[in-house]
């Protein structure tokens, strides 16, 4: 079934329903369906780039609601997202707002989990990153600057003897150059019983740590 700039067809148990852009037949979003009612979404540029961009302007909310699973999840419901970059903008005062909300009258919670799968590629590794959380803004003279960060590790990657670490960065100029910098560093050790995290806080000789409050030293302290 034809029109000027819209097909409709049904091969190989897909239907498929295509609409062409009026300047080349070849730049087309089409809607395919098969078994199940299984649906893919697709834009094409003909092109030598990839300027086939999908955009959703809803006059309204947005619901995406799943009820299936994807490879490597125990169950429940799953959106996936393939891509580089994931942006969430606004131009409202005090927004964007990120959202994680547990609707269950339990005491459990949602969580932000970063997760580095290699499948087939290979294994976990000392030092390897997990994920980091990046704090960014210009600075005096426009320039976008990182300010701040936390980044997770594997300290130690051998199978049942592993042990983590998680890194407080902030920006710290020498006077000629700004870098982001170790304020607080916590690394669990391997091979040890009771297990084991140490602690290390400030970045050079001449840095300060300020405690409001008491200080119990359970062992020993040196000076």
């Amino acid at each position: 079934l034809a029109e000027t700039y819209a097909t409709f067809v049904n091969t190989g148990n897909i239907s498929t329903l295509a609409l062409m852009s009026n300047e080349n037949a070849a730049d087309y979003f089409k809607i395919a369906t098969t078994t199940n009612g299984a649906t893919t979404l697709t834009t094409i540029d003909d092109g030598v780039g990839d300027n086939a961009n999908f955009e959703v302007a809803a006059d309204g909310n947005i619901t995406l609601d799943a009820s299936g699973t994807i490879y490597l999840e125990a169950g429940g419901d799953v959106i996936t997202c393939d891509t580089n970059t994931l942006k969430v903008w606004s131009v409202s005062s005090s927004n964007p707002t990120v959202l994680i909300e547990s609707t269950t009258a339990d005491a459990t919670a949602g969580s932000l989990k970063f997760l580095v799968d290699k499948h087939s590629s290979g294994v976990g590794a000392d030092s390897d990153d997990i994920g980091t959380v990046l704090w960014s803004a210009d600075d005096g003279g426009g320039t976008e600057t990182s300010f701040a960060n936390i980044l997770g590790e594997i300290s130690e990657a051998d199978n049942t003897d592993e042990a983590g670490k998680l890194t407080f960065n902030v920006a710290a100029s020498d006077g000629t150059t700004t870098a982001l910098t170790p304020g607080l560093i916590l690394e669990g050790e391997h091979d040890s019983n009771p297990r084991q995290v140490d602690a290390t806080i400030g970045h050079g000789t001449a840095s300060d740590t300020t405690i409001a409050g008491n200080l119990t030293v359970t062992s020993d302290l040196t000076v």
